[in-house]
């Protein structure tokens, strides 16, 4: 029997792929990954050359404050973009 045909009748689930271990959300909303990873790639290089200053990089962003957390595995940059 072949695998297509023994997954098709198989009560088996596809393995979902592994989680990003980099998230970003922006007032609730999830970013897609290849953005949040930009986003935190910024975030990143900001906090290398201002040690501390979340505040400056969230108003380089237009965005009103930012704090990275931890949640179920993944860094998690929490974007609050209204005030």
């Amino acid at each position: 029997m072949s695998k297509a045909r023994k997954a098709k009748g198989s009560n088996e689930k596809a393995p979902k792929p592994p989680r990003p271990r980099l998230a970003v959300t922006v007032d609730g909303r999830a970013l897609p990954d290849a953005e949040a990873r930009a986003v935190w790639e910024a975030f990143s290089s900001h906090m290398d050359a201002h040690p501390g200053d979340m505040a400056g990089f969230a108003a380089s962003r237009g965005w009103t404050a930012v704090a990275p957390t931890y949640s179920r595995g993944q860094a998690v940059l929490v974007v609050t973009a209204r005030s």
